[in-house]
């Protein structure tokens, strides 16, 4: 069942006002409204995202990124905060999986100054 545009579009320029003010908690809720409408859009989940990992709900952050990254391998951006989450959390390997899948994405949909920050966050894990 298709959902709603409008509504959809409508929490979405919500939530990212509300981020742009960086009113973290309206943003979440903006963003769940837009995931009610189109659970698999992975621009309102990596949003959601970002809102949850700026709140501070580290392990949150990470299953709505997992779930970003299911929904959209080709984009770089889940991974890429994922391995920042890990290695704040002190998950090093975790860190090093996920930033080498983002270099790799990166590498792949435009091989520029992102892969190669990806690369050099790696090395300097080890």
């Amino acid at each position: 069942m298709a959902g709603n545009q409008q509504i959809f579009q409508n929490a979405m320029n919500n939530g990212n006002s509300a981020a742009w003010d960086q009113n973290w908690d309206l943003a979440k809720h903006y963003y769940i409204t837009a995931l009610e409408e189109f659970p698999n859009n992975p621009g309102a989940l990596i949003n959601l995202g970002l809102a949850i990992y700026e709140l501070g709900d580290l392990e949150q952050a990470l299953v709505v990124y997992r779930r970003s990254a299911a929904v959209a391998p080709e984009d770089p951006a889940p991974q890429e905060k994922m391995a920042l989450i890990y290695e704040g959390l002190g998950r090093k390997n975790e860190a090093v999986r996920a930033a080498m899948k983002a270099a790799h994405v990166f590498q792949k949909v435009r091989p520029d100054e992102k892969s190669i920050d990806c690369w050099q966050r790696i090395n300097d894990m080890h």
